[in-house]
């Protein structure tokens, strides 16, 4: 999509073709445009049209669908693999400029969006056979990424030399559960999440699938905030010494 001004409002809109005629942002500008010319010629969807065939109705169409038994032209047809890569080079090429604008750019997820869609999620998972569910946890551990929030909690176990190490790319699975960093002597997991993409519940909900380790949650209320090291220091600090207490005292 690409973004144009309205030659009768001046009204920023997007524009889905870049071949498209249309300089109108509404319905009214078009009306209106139909009968005001501007720099000599008239704004409207007809100009491409010749005189003999404005006004009249297509034989292959009713209203806005194609009659019955229409082959379209493009049928059967399939690009060559040049062709595909000319394609998706030039769509690059004007993404990276701002020629062509992604739709979904800016747009958030309502929490009932994001819900309905983890549900529907685990629903799918949850009917697919054995195989195909190790089939699509081995795509996860090749296609996940350290995310932002684990980069900077990652930043923070570098600097002060922590006995973390980071697990969250697949390397380790536990119960068809990914934690994101584990203790070298593996007691304690850190699990680094997003309020906005996670359920309320989701501490307990991971806390029941890891019922044999120690988890310390940090969100990015945690990391986002002033002075996020010391108060992440302090937090996987305090946990850490509360296991080990506990450990040495069952040990005795």
């Amino acid at each position: 999509m690409i973004v144009r001004t309205c030659k009768i409002c001046g009204k920023k809109f997007l524009c889905r073709f870049p071949s498209d005629p249309h300089q109108c942002c509404s319905k009214k500008c078009r009306n209106i445009a139909r009968s005001i010319s501007l720099k000599g010629r008239i704004i409207t969807w007809g100009n491409k049209i010749s005189k003999a065939k404005r006004g009249k109705k297509r034989p292959d169409m009713i209203g806005n669908t194609w009659r019955k038994g229409h082959t379209p032209w493009n049928k059967g047809k399939k690009l060559s693999d040049e062709i595909k890569r000319k394609i998706s080079e030039t769509l690059r090429q004007k993404y990276r400029s701002g020629e062509l604008i992604n739709p979904r750019k800016g747009v958030k997820a309502t929490k009932e969006q994001i819900e309905k869609n983890r549900i529907s999620h685990v629903i799918w998972f949850h009917n697919k056979s054995s195989e195909e569910k190790k089939l699509q946890l081995e795509r996860l551990r090749r296609h996940k990424f350290p995310t932002t929030l684990e980069k900077k909690v990652l930043q923070l176990i570098d600097e002060y030399n922590l006995p973390f190490r980071y697990v969250g790319n697949g390397v380790l699975w536990i119960n068809n559960k990914n934690p994101d960093f584990v203790s070298l002597d593996g007691k304690i997991l850190i699990e680094v999440y997003c309020t906005y993409r996670h359920p309320k519940n989701y501490e307990l909900l991971r806390r029941s699938a890891l019922p044999q380790f120690h988890i310390i949650f940090l969100n990015e209320k945690d990391i986002n905030r002033s002075g996020w090291k010391e108060h992440c220091l302090h937090i996987i600090k305090e946990k850490c010494n509360e296991v080990y207490k506990i450990n040495q005292g069952t040990d005795q």
